[in-house]
């Protein structure tokens, strides 16, 4: 009460700058403090003085509320019951119209009170169980116990159940603080606590940014060390990889070599049939027949017809020497293509796949970069083992074809297929890529389930086509 009226004398000096109305405040506060301490003429008295503050109704219209609630509980408390219900519709005019929701539950609390009073019982419970509403709907445990409270007293059919509810609360609330109390107590045992592991901690600290550092440093040292020797298992590889290229460009020469060695020792072979057999059978029929140019008669001629027979035979030994010959000028014309053939021949021998081969004449192999060539050919060769291993298939072309800026190779099965999005690359396709990529070209695979496989290989390259 003595600092209520300190405050009160700061606010009739116009010493504070709160928004509502500060004298009419004090004065509801010591109206307060008043009527809880039994002396409730003299909180009647305050509340009425606070009440003719000039617009305090437009100031502070929730202070001039509750001083309405106030007086009349008061007013209620003296038997004074005249203007005790007028007061507080008053209230409730003044909040519906301005919003406002504090106070609400006890203006009804208060209201049940009054029809308590006057022996209304049924507005007494209406006003206790809206005031029990309202506080449940804002969450006020206070609110809620005190209308617990009045409604079981002026609905004592119910008292059993609201007293419950009421000392169930109550003990919630109870238990609430002393858990509150334990946990500032707690915070209070702790903060000493804290205080002395506080210097551990940055001791422990200091070691574990230290030991933090040093990993780290570790983790780089290790990382660059594994980095190089990543590097220069990369370079060893490629350099094994080249070795291994420059090895079998040597087995493609070395196999081109063997192939001319086979050619000149045909050569000769030809050359000797040619002058060991039709030479001398040219020469021989040519004796023979020299003998019409001395005689002409019957039995001369009779004799000189089987020569002739002989040129016929002679001819027909030529042209199977002619036409062999051509055969082979056709089937190694260049020692790739060779080579690829060699690989179709092992083909059929090792699979009963049937296998078709198709390559454009018009391509001059020998202007073409042998790295290129041995990567095709590798490609091809792989293609060929995925699909006698995988594949399942029937039939198997390969087409190398002449394009514009390229070779373009495709490779078909009419195999069971897969699925790209599910199917790995394994090792294989894995190779077949690289090598595309090795060569500046590109590998496109087109297939499905059940429809086959087709790869498309396109390597770039600068060559002359043959001109008629």
């Amino acid at each position: 009460l003595k600092y209520y009226n300190k405050a009160l004398v700061l606010a009739k000096e116009n010493k504070v700058s709160w928004k509502v109305n500060a004298t009419a405040l004090c004065f509801n506060n010591i109206g307060i403090n008043y009527y809880n301490s039994g002396r409730t003429e003299k909180a009647v008295l305050m509340y009425e003085q606070a009440l003719q503050e000039t617009k305090l109704q437009q100031q502070s219209p929730l202070v001039y509320c509750r001083l309405i609630d106030n007086l009349a509980h008061a007013k209620l408390k003296l038997n004074q019951l005249d203007e005790v219900q007028k007061l507080h519709y008053r209230a409730i005019k003044i909040r519906n119209e301005l919003n406002i929701f504090q106070g609400e539950n006890d203006n009804r609390l208060f209201l049940s009170e009054y029809y308590a009073r006057i022996m209304d019982t049924s507005n007494a419970i209406l006003c206790a169980r809206e005031s029990l509403t309202i506080s449940r709907k804002y969450h006020s445990p206070v609110g809620i116990l005190w209308s617990l409270k009045q409604l079981s007293i002026v609905n004592p059919q119910k008292a059993l159940k609201y007293s419950q509810e009421y000392i169930k609360i109550s003990d919630s609330m109870q238990q609430l603080e002393r858990k509150t109390r334990n946990k500032f107590a707690k915070i209070a045992y702790e903060t000493e606590e804290i205080t002395n592991e506080k210097d551990a901690a940055i001791y422990h600290k200091k070691i574990f940014l230290g030991a933090a550092i040093l990993i780290f440093v570790v983790g780089v040292l290790l990382f660059t060390v594994i980095s190089q020797r990543i590097r220069h298992k990369e370079l060893r590889f490629k350099q094994q990889q080249q070795l291994n290229n420059e090895e079998i460009y040597q087995l493609i020469q070395t196999q081109q070599a063997k192939i001319n060695e086979g050619r000149l020792i045909e050569k000769k072979r030809i050359a000797q049939d040619l002058h060991d057999g039709i030479m001398n059978k040219l020469t021989s029929t040519r004796l023979n027949l020299y003998i019409l140019n001395e005689r002409k008669d019957p039995d001369t001629i009779n004799k000189c017809l089987p020569f002739i027979e002989g040129i016929q035979k002679i001819e027909k030994e030529i042209r199977n020497i002619a036409h062999d010959l051509n055969k082979e000028v056709f089937s190694n014309a260049d020692s790739f293509v060779g080579v690829i053939e060699s690989l179709f021949l092992e083909q059929k021998n090792i699979s009963k796949l049937k296998s078709h081969l198709e390559i454009d004449k018009e391509i001059i192999w020998d202007t073409i970069q042998s790295n290129k060539k041995i990567h095709l050919y590798r490609i091809i060769q792989e293609a060929l083992n995925n699909v006698n291993k995988h594949a399942q298939a029937s039939n198997i072309v390969v087409s190398i074809l002449n394009q514009e800026n390229y070779i373009l190779a495709e490779i078909f099965d009419d195999g069971i297929g897969f699925s790209l999005k599910s199917k790995k690359k394994g090792i294989g396709l894995q190779n077949i890529f690289s090598r595309a990529k090795a060569c500046n070209g590109s590998l496109e695979i087109k297939t499905k389930k059940g429809e086959g496989t087709t790869l498309i290989v396109k390597i770039p390259t600068r060559f002359k086509t043959k001109t008629a």
